[in-house]
């Protein structure tokens, strides 16, 4: 007779109710946080799980490990006793292995519902090709659309950005994220972009993106310092399209006294009254924007920064 295992039941024995699930996988409240809505989720292939609010994520050992407060050992042979009428003996392994905890998962796995989309991003004139272009998909249990976040290729991590109106912040992302080290977009730039737009959000960055602009995203309003390095060392000009906004205005001064000197040419992008930022902009508006971009030094003195004469 075969040994099978009914990851449901598993579940159901550590304490942790499914809440909704799909084909892919399985989602329950987490029992590592006070999670209000379910942020947990389980591969029904792989037993590979993650929070999405950051607690962690691992396999399936680990995960009993975790929840029993027991070693890898014991957490194994508490599920190779866990067998019923799901799965083949081959699932069975592949869910419990590795045995020890040295072998664990080395990178996250990140579930999100690749080629589907909200009607959210069609009606902001997203169109399939950048979606397809970005592998942008959805969460569905968040009712967020999901952006993958692989600036050196490998998948870091997802951005969400919720769709339901008054939902605040309108973007979170997956644990851990480190934003400050890299620069979302930067995997999609030429070789040598002779001038790069450097934006907020990834949703600017779509949107410059679909109009034929070389762009990245911060992913906040404020340029670290190994932002500024990456940029230095790939272009020698940049745009500033940050978001027009106080935080933004703040983040575009800082942006200036660090890539100033270091650059041919740093400019500045006003939006045009009533936009924000570069999806708030048609195409007309929006290459009228970048174009007309404003001197740094000159947009620095414009805001009383620096004095004309210094």
């Amino acid at each position: 007779m075969e040994r099978t295992l009914d990851l449901e039941e598993v579940l159901s024995e550590l304490g942790l109710e499914v809440a909704s699930e799909d084909d892919a996988q399985l989602y329950c409240r987490c029992p590592f946080h006070d999670d209000e809505r379910p942020s947990f989720a389980i591969s029904r292939g792989s037993g590979l799980w993650i929070c999405y609010t950051g607690c962690g994520e691992g396999n399936l050992v680990g995960l009993v490990a975790q929840v029993q407060g027991s070693d890898w050992a014991a957490a194994r042979r508490w599920l190779q006793h866990r067998s019923s009428a799901f799965g083949s003996e081959a699932a069975v392994l592949e869910l419990i292995e590795p045995a020890e905890e040295s072998a664990a998962v080395e990178r996250p796995l990140y579930f999100y519902e690749r080629g589907q989309t909200y009607k959210y991003m069609l009606d902001r004139g997203f169109t399939a090709a950048t979606l397809k272009k970005w592998d942008v998909g959805r969460d569905g249990q968040l009712r967020a659309v999901a952006i993958p976040y692989r600036p050196e290729g490998e998948l870091l991590g997802l951005v969400y950005r919720f769709i339901d109106p008054g939902v605040e912040p309108k973007y979170d992302n997956t644990g851990r994220l480190p934003k400050s080290q890299h620069l979302f977009g930067w995997e999609h730039l030429p070789a040598a972009p002779d001038e790069v737009v450097v934006a907020e959000g990834p949703l600017d960055v779509l949107w410059l993106d679909q109009h034929g602009y070389a762009a990245v995203g911060i992913l906040g309003s404020r340029l670290s310092a190994k932002q500024a390095d990456l940029l230095v060392h790939r272009t020698g000009q940049v745009v500033l399209a940050l978001d027009a906004d106080e935080p933004g205005r703040r983040g575009t001064k800082r942006a200036i006294e660090q890539l100033g000197s270091r650059l041919r040419r740093t400019r500045v992008v006003r939006w045009p009254p009533g936009t924000k930022d570069a999806p708030d902009c048609g195409v007309s508006a929006l290459s009228d924007a970048i174009q007309g971009a404003e001197d740094g030094v000159l947009w620095l003195v414009r805001q009383g920064t620096i004095d004309r004469n210094g």
